[in-house]
């Protein structure tokens, strides 16, 4: 019996059957002959058997039928269209359901559903796709209800697949997706194909699952509605590459790509917390609300940000464009492990908080709009520019915080308000250089204002002198600007430092005399002390404090500090052993005591009998003692 006969008649009973029975299915409006299908009525399966152009109906007696499966014979080879839906008869419903898809595969079988087209609800256990839907990608498998159940393709997805209500399982595709992919909302989306997904996906409603790309996707991955009431708080993960993410809703999940992101955009403009990370390269991305997650990047070329920042950014290499942020960047940390190539632009609102800090060398740009409140480190050089200030600059574009650069210092520097250390106590309004401030060009750093009050500084050479560390003051060299005053050396009195080659200057006058006495006694009671006494040295204060090299400062400094006092010479090495023909007992007390602040003498004869207790019976304790009998006459 041919399979042709056989299905005709397994129809008759079927139809005979259903005369009976509550449910109906017809073929109406399609292009097929009669004996090209069978269906079996009464449990609602339609057989293919041939390629064609189906419409498929169901109905009973009360109105809407029922079609449970549609199985497309594995002999089958060529294309294959369905359209299940209203066969426009008079009184009856528009919308269709369909409870699976199976192609049944034997052999060398080589059909494709073309098209499918569902005006109803995806149901019982879901499609199940065997192996390919569509050929060219601009075919369309529509669902005009919902899929309550999974849709499984084990080959690719050459059409577009469209949802309109919602989908209650998963979408799992084994192959690739070349269409687009369009539903409300869904569980887990997988597309386990091994090659470059150029199909869109896209999530009109709430996402709370996951979305998994095995390999690299160039198409779209869109979820959530513009009106930003949507959350998207499940995982986009990819193993490969992400070519364009829109999140229309707020973002509290996870994106995760293991190459690169090229295009992110964040729509709503609510509060995100969900974090991003691409392992190597997050291209063009842009956040229109306020970011308190994380951001950890391989290398980022732009970033915009239209609302505050609360959370921490992480580039383990180079920003190579452009980080932009409109608001606060508040209690937030910009890590970059390489570069900054391209520019930071704080728009609009100010940077409070830890801060930015770049490993690397500062070849581009930080500009902020407003005051600065937080602490800008750049751990190599800075050839770049850094500049603090409004399109007219105002005394409130301040530098409240610090901005220290590790390395060598030959850009630009310009704040268009003051310096200000709002609390007094060394935690902001100061520029560190630790390394050379060379450059032979017009004025480097620039303060339009004046210093707010007592503590704030600008020091070079900050942590210590070093021979290769320079300051270039001949002319056209660098200089430093405060409130329109210019200096081009070390200036104590404006707090403008080069730190002194000269051990025992503690008051980095580039002098060794007895005016580096008292403050070097405040430096043995309290180098926090000292660096509030005398603000831009408290870096210094090992090199210049520590006389006999020992690395630490204390008591014992005393002997190498009366030395080096004694010779009034400007070195940077520690001065040896005293000599036979030191200076008196009377005459060392003497000058101790005119030099010293009466407050701080108890901690000058504390260190004094240290220095006796430690050189014992020896002819150097015998001297020490006398000199504290001198300091106690």
């Amino acid at each position: 019996m041919s399979k042709r006969y056989a299905a005709a008649i397994y129809g008759a009973l079927c139809l005979a059957t259903s005369a009976y029975g509550t449910n109906f299915i017809e073929e109406c409006g399609g292009l097929a002959e009669p004996d090209d299908y069978h269906i079996n009525h009464l449990l609602g399966v339609i057989t293919i058997l041939e390629p064609g152009i189906y419409k498929f109906h169901a109905h009973d007696n009360g109105g809407l039928g029922f079609i449970d499966e549609i199985i497309i014979d594995g002999g089958v080879t060529g294309d294959v269209t369905i359209t299940i839906g209203s066969c426009d008869v008079a009184g009856e419903p528009g919308a269709q359901d369909v409870g699976r898809i199976y192609l049944a595969h034997a052999g060398a079988w080589t059909a494709t559903i073309k098209e499918l087209h569902i005006a109803g609800d995806f149901s019982y256990k879901g499609p199940t796709v065997a192996n390919q839907i569509g050929d060219t990608g601009s075919e369309t498998f529509d669902v005009a209800g919902d899929v309550l159940n999974n849709i499984e393709v084990t080959g690719d997805i050459r059409a577009d697949i469209d949802v309109t209500g919602n989908i209650a399982g998963n979408i799992a595709i084994g192959g690739l997706l070349a269409g687009d992919l369009s539903c409300t909302t869904a569980q887990d989306i997988t597309l386990n194909g091994t090659g470059t997904h150029t199909g869109d996906i896209t999530i009109e409603g709430a996402y709370s699952h996951t979305i998994f790309v095995a390999d690299s996707m160039a198409g779209t991955i869109e979820t959530g509605p513009y009106d930003g009431e949507a959350e998207m708080s499940g995982v986009i993960c990819s193993t490969g590459d992400l070519a364009t993410l829109e999140i229309n809703g707020e973002m509290t999940g996870l994106i995760d790509s293991g190459g690169t992101i090229a295009r992110l955009r964040i729509n709503s403009g609510v509060e995100h917390s969900g974090s991003i990370m691409a392992a190597d390269y997050l291209g063009d991305a842009e956040v229109s609300g306020d970011l308190t997650g994380w951001i950890g990047v391989g290398y980022l070329a732009t970033l915009r940000i239209f609302g505050n920042l609360w959370c921490d950014i992480d580039v383990a290499h180079d920003l190579t464009y452009l980080l932009q942020c409109r608001c606060q960047l508040a209690d937030s940390l910009i890590h970059v492990g390489g570069n900054i190539e391209g520019e930071i632009l704080v728009l609009s609102g100010d940077m409070r908080g830890a801060g930015i800090e770049i490993d690397g060398d500062l070849n581009g740009a930080y500009t902020a709009r407003k005051a600065m409140r937080a602490t800008l480190t750049v751990h190599g050089n800075m050839p770049g520019t850094i500049t603090i200030a409004g399109q007219q600059p105002t005394a409130h574009d301040a530098l409240m915080g610090r901005i220290r650069i590790e390395g060598d210092m030959s850009g630009a520097l310009f704040v268009g308000g003051e310096l200000y250390d709002a609390y007094g106590d060394m935690s902001g309004g100061h520029v560190i250089i630790n390394k050379s401030y060379v450059l032979d060009g017009p004025t480097d750093i620039t303060i339009e204002g004046c210093y707010a009050g007592g503590a704030e500084f600008v020091a070079i050479d900050h942590d210590g002198w070093h021979k290769d560390d320079t300051w270039v003051d001949a002319p056209n060299g660098a200089k430093v600007t405060v409130d329109g005053n210019e200096y081009a050396q070390n200036t104590p009195a404006a707090h403008v430092w080069e730190i002194s080659e000269c051990k025992a200057d503690m008051n980095n006058d580039w002098l060794v005399n007895g005016w580096d006495i008292d403050p070097f006694i405040l430096a043995l009671e309290s180098t926090e002390q000292y660096a509030l006494a005398y603000p831009g040295l408290g870096g210094s204060v090992l090199f210049h404090g520590d006389l006999n090299c020992d690395d630490v400062l204390n008591g014992f400094d005393i002997e190498p500090l009366i030395q080096r006092l004694s010779e009034g010479t400007c070195s940077p090495l520690c001065p040896g052993e005293p000599g036979a023909g030191r200076a008196s007992p009377e005459f060392v007390a003497d000058l101790l005591l005119t030099y010293v602040a009466a407050e701080r003498v108890p901690t000058l004869i504390i260190a004094v009998d240290e220095l006796i207790t430690y050189h014992g019976n020896s002819s150097l304790g015998q001297y020490w003692a006398a000199v504290l009998q001198a300091l106690l006459a």
